[in-house]
């Protein structure tokens, strides 16, 4: 008989329910489409990803849609899946009335995406050229800061810049012209800072050998860029090239040490750069009421690296040949592999989703650094590879998966004589979509806003530009049964409904305790709640109790109670059936 006052109990919740809506779960539906990315065929590298895609086989596009990544080892073993390829892709969703490119799935199953344009009457464009992007979203890290901090450099690689980046700048400093010098260069082994300057100790005059190269600067890194044996600015020669050293400028009793500190382990990062800057502002004024909807996930500016000439101990770098720079950040190095040395289907690169916490960029201390004010970021190459290929890799694909013109990352290159003029960041080609590097102090760029829907989001659509996929007012319920033994679906509802609880477990034993209710943030709940404008999940609340031996059921009894339990379960089936046909938009708890 207790059986069946659960049974009945069960219907009382399914028919008095309000109307549970049908809703797409997008997560769902970006997990349900996705294949490996390890299958291999004639087209595949190494990573069994398709990096010919611009070539038509039989009419067909190669190495486009959804994939799941199956490198977890680059992924702290979660599941990542991601869009790959170009206009076939239907990844547009229309969100907080704007047009966004979902590109992969994040933390928690949450779905990231990047802002390209506003919508027009709930219609999105196909792509998003110079002149009708977002000028709000416009930038270059040249802009000064009020402290008179020069955001260029090396520190256009840093998300977050470091508060002592007055303390360094970075030049050239040509030692030889034709052989021809007018005054002896002094360099030192090390030196003592003293009185507001450097001072030289184990000097040598530079010498040279018969191609007019130094001999000297191996071991001898530092000097004041003439005969003097102090200066209140020091230069340490991390590469040469031909007659040119490449020198960091020291300041203030500043030492290498603390520059590596503020560019690769960066640990306090305090001052913004005007990437940052820019998507801060942009949030702040565009997203705050749709916050509810936003998951806090990492942000990833991926600072490891081969630190290479800036280290003293190790051989100084040559810029005159095919040599990479003197300091070069990890995601270059993954990017880039054996890229022009080997074909399409051999080609090695990899996105990796691992980040030190000091270089993951949350609103939380607990999932990163705890830095960001909003959860909002960029992209990064990692993003960029998994859905176009190697960084550089012009294959004649004119990509429009992320849907906008050039855009900034916030991925480092790296540190080298390239970094003064040319390249020092990654970024994203608007006409092809790959990515490449680039010197943002001479170009402006967009810093076109990243977000992650939580995976709780609902949407109706295709996912195509004319019809997007639409986040609806919806919010899901769920109830943690981790201790029960059971599954609950979850089940979205709108702000306002009334959301009956599925008590039909109230009473049983689990163990040495027994479910006596459910509560949501620390609030007991009884038959129902009024659903709010936020997801919902109820956690079971328990009475200790003895131990007691399974209760034995009369056999006088036993039949009958069977027999009626099926004819209970049979009307419920029947019944529930024809509801589901003749109302689309109910769903049985």
């Amino acid at each position: 008989m207790k059986r069946i006052i659960k049974l009945l109990v069960l219907i009382m919740i399914i028919f008095t329910s309000t109307t549970v809506y049908a809703a797409e779960n997008l997560f769902n539906l970006i997990k349900n489409q996705a294949v490996p990315d390890n299958i291999q065929s004639e087209n595949t590298g190494v990573n069994g990803i398709d990096y010919s895609s611009a070539i038509r086989r039989n009419d067909l596009w190669n190495g486009y849609g959804v994939y799941k990544y199956t490198k977890t080892q680059y992924t702290n073993g979660d599941d990542i899946y991601y869009f790959r390829g170009d206009s076939h892709v239907n990844n547009v969703v229309l969100f907080a009335d704007k047009c966004w490119a979902i590109f992969r799935t994040a933390e928690n199953n949450s779905i990231k995406m990047v802002y390209y344009t506003n919508a027009n009457n709930g219609v999105c464009p196909s792509t998003v050229d110079y002149w009708d992007a977002d000028q709000s979203l416009r930038t270059s890290y040249a802009i000064k800061g009020t402290d008179g901090q020069d955001m260029r450099g090396l520190f256009t690689s840093s998300y977050a810049l470091d508060s002592s980046y007055i303390n360094y700048d970075y030049t050239t400093f040509t030692f030889n012209n034709s052989g021809n010098r007018t005054q002896n260069l002094i360099i030192g082994e090390s030196y003592k800072y003293e009185d507001g300057k450097y001072k030289l100790q184990n000097t040598v005059t530079d010498s040279w050998n018969s191609s007019g190269k130094s001999i000297y600067v191996n071991n001898h890194r530092y000097t004041c860029g003439d005969d003097s044996l102090e200066c209140e600015e020091l230069m340490f020669v991390y590469a040469e090239d031909y007659y040119n050293y490449y020198v960091a400028i020291l300041k203030n009793g500043k030492s290498v040490d603390d520059l590596l500190n503020a560019a690769v382990y960066n640990s306090d990062n305090k001052v913004d750069s005007a990437a940052k800057k820019t998507v801060d502002t942009w949030y702040r004024n565009n997203m705050l009421d749709y916050q509810n909807r936003i998951e806090d996930v990492v942000y990833c500016n991926d600072r490891r690296a081969d630190i290479g000439g800036m280290n003293i101990n190790n051989p100084i770098y040559s810029r005159s040949g095919s040599v990479k720079g003197a300091l070069v950040y990890e995601p270059y190095i993954r990017s880039t592999k054996y890229h022009g040395y080997k074909p399409y289907n051999e080609v090695e690169v990899y996105a990796d989703f691992t980040c030190n916490k000091n270089d993951a960029f949350t609103v939380s201390s607990d999932k990163g650094n705890g830095v960001l004010k909003y959860p909002v970021g960029l992209m990064t190459v990692d993003d960029m590879i998994l859905s176009i290929g190697p960084v550089d890799d012009y294959n004649g694909l004119n990509n429009h998966l992320f849907r906008s013109d050039s855009a900034l990352t916030m991925t480092p290159v790296e540190l080298s004589s390239y970094t003064i003029y040319t390249s020092c960041v990654f970024w994203r080609n608007g006409n092809s979509g790959i990515p490449s590097r680039t010197n943002p102090t001479h170009n402006s760029y967009s810093a076109y806003p990243v977000i992650a829907l939580k995976s709780s989001t609902y949407v109706e659509g295709e996912g195509t530009p004319e019809n997007p996929y639409k986040v609806l007012d919806l919010y899901e319920v769920s109830y943690d049964t981790s201790e029960l033994g059971v599954t609950y679906d979850k089940s979205p509802y709108a702000p306002g409904a009334t959301v009956t609880v599925n008590n039909s477990l109230i009473g049983e034993q689990f163990g040495d305790k027994v479910l006596i209710g459910w509560e949501v943030d620390g609030e007991q709940v009884y038959d129902s709640f009024e659903m709010p404008s936020k997801d919902v999940k109820l956690k079971p609340i328990f009475n200790k109790v003895e131990v007691k031996g399974e209760e034995v059921e009369n056999p006088k009894t036993g039949v009958f109670n069977h027999f009626i339990e099926l004819i209970i379960l049979l009307i419920v089936g029947i019944y529930g059936y024809k509801l589901t046909i003749s109302n689309k938009k109910f769903i049985k708890l």
